[in-house]
């Protein structure tokens, strides 16, 4: 509680005043003292704490819950020597604050190479006593905007803000392309590396207001430099933000509605078969005869599995699926020392997992599909989306890939798990599995597809909702071949 709050309390009570006690309980009650997001940031450790953390990211990183060495991808002698540097600093300075310890170990988080983790300054102190309810932060630094990055071009995009589908120039000055460099470099591997190679990727703003504050000094207001879209014109406007916690920061972050998880639908004699994210959803094997069954009653000459948006999906999802697809022995993961046959190693892993509705004798073979496969995988083709895309090239299951490479790595350490580090409170996500790709590569690439099929400018990305765009160019180069 502020200062002004308790003086104001002492002289209410003696005062006798009901009405002026009534009014102060009504301003702390909404939030008018809240705390100050700089003095959090700012809090200084001494160096003997702030080693316990860097420890902290070690240990979890090279040896808790990992079913493989955390430290492969980037090299023991490298992370360590980034190490030893990192405590090198520290023991200089004999105490830091939270924020500049932050900016010191986020390169070796970074390092790691790790497609789940994530480092951000979105500590437990922002969550309250009981963990759940997010503190409303004095500073407004909460920037209602959600950014895409097309060909190294930052676009608004999302319909709920008059500046959607402008060209973002700058923030109070600050070139657009900086702030996004600046917040993929200390935030996450994935989308740093991927922006930094494509000049593409997503980043909603409102994820990080301590960044936004910290970095670029945003608060209250700032002013935003941009061209709307069709335009040669440029626009400054002046943007309002609002604070962490606070009822439109809640607005902003709600998820949308559940769709359906895949869509199919048929051009002549193709079909296309759309799988979207599937957080935690049951597996129904009679839903999955539908779905074939739907194929083999006007059998298309091609397959088109489109996973350009399944950036979460189970493995448990892909190994049914498989089933309509092939029969017989395949290679499903690189830690497999042989070959497994895909029924017994279906019909065993469908006994015991929670997520699957039906036995493995209700599938119904006699609908599998028997043409020509096709896939399309995009930036955000994911986790065990981006397995079975290895499976069914690495088995010559499909003819063909399309698309763009996956943003998540193959191989990838995947399944991040939440930490907060014990001393400065700041959030470290950390994968605990490693899978390998099936070729055994460690060439730090996504998934490549065999052709490149992208939308070629601004207005083609606008218009691949429901990557339609992509679809009709791979029908395309697939009847012209």
């Amino acid at each position: 509680m502020c200062y002004f709050v308790i003086f104001a309390i002492q002289l209410a009570i003696e005062m006798k005043s009901k009405t002026l006690c009534f009014l102060i309980s009504m301003i702390v009650t909404s939030g008018y003292c809240q705390d100050s997001l700089m003095r959090i940031l700012n809090e200084k450790f001494p160096a003997l704490e702030l080693k316990q953390d860097l420890a902290f990211i070690r240990n979890k990183a090279q040896f808790k819950k990992y079913n493989h060495d955390g430290l492969l991808l980037a090299g023991k002698v490298n992370f360590n020597r980034l190490y030893d540097s990192i405590e090198s600093v520290i023991d200089e300075k004999g105490a830091m604050s939270r924020l500049d310890f932050f900016y010191l170990t986020a390169p070796l988080v970074r390092m790691l190479k790790d497609d789940g983790s994530l480092y951000n300054l979105r500590g437990n102190y922002s969550y309250g006593n009981q963990g759940k309810k997010k503190v409303i932060f004095a500073e407004k630094s909460v920037i209602p905007l959600l950014l895409q990055i097309f060909n190294d071009t930052v676009y608004v995009t999302g319909d709920s803000t008059a500046l959607y589908q402008s060209r973002l120039i700058s923030i109070n000055g600050i070139p657009a392309k900086k702030i996004v460099s600046e917040i993929f470099r200390l935030t996450s591997f994935t989308g740093d590396r991927y922006y930094r190679k494509y000049g593409y990727g997503y980043l909603p703003l409102y994820h990080y207001p301590e960044l936004c504050f910290s970095l670029f000094g945003f608060h209250d207001k700032v002013e935003i430099e941009y061209m709307p879209p069709d335009t040669k014109t440029t626009i400054f406007k002046e943007l309002q933000l609002t604070a962490i916690g606070d009822s439109l920061f809640k607005a902003i972050e709600e998820k949308p509605a559940e769709r359906l998880r895949y869509r199919l639908f048929f051009r002549a004699n193709d079909a296309v078969l759309r799988i979207i994210p599937m957080r935690n959803d049951v597996i129904n094997v009679d839903e999955m005869n539908g779905l074939f069954k739907t194929l083999s009653e006007s059998p298309p000459e091609t397959l088109i599995i489109d996973l350009s948006y399944c950036y979460y999906s189970s493995d448990i999802f892909w190994l049914v699926m498989l089933n309509y697809l092939f029969e017989g022995e395949l290679w499903l993961y690189g830690y497999h020392k042989e070959p497994v046959d895909l029924a017994k190693y279906s019909r065993e892993k469908m006994k015991k997992s929670q997520m699957v509705k039906g036995k493995f004798s209700r599938i119904d073979r006699g609908n599998s599909y028997n043409g020509k496969i096709y896939l399309i995988t995009g930036p955000y083709t994911a986790s065990a989306a981006v397995r079975f895309a290895d499976i069914m090239r690495y088995n010559h299951i499909a003819t063909g890939f399309f698309g763009r490479e996956t943003m998540i790595m193959n191989p990838s350490y995947d399944f991040p798990t939440l930490h907060y580090l014990p001393v400065t409170g700041l959030v470290l996500y950390l994968s605990y599995t490693f899978f390998d790709a099936l070729d055994s590569n460690r060439n730090m690439s996504g998934f490549m597809p065999d052709v490149i099929i992208q939308p070629d400018n601004i207005t083609e990305a606008r218009e691949n909702r429901s990557d339609q765009v992509v679809i009709e160019k791979v029908l395309e180069f697939i009847h012209k071949e």
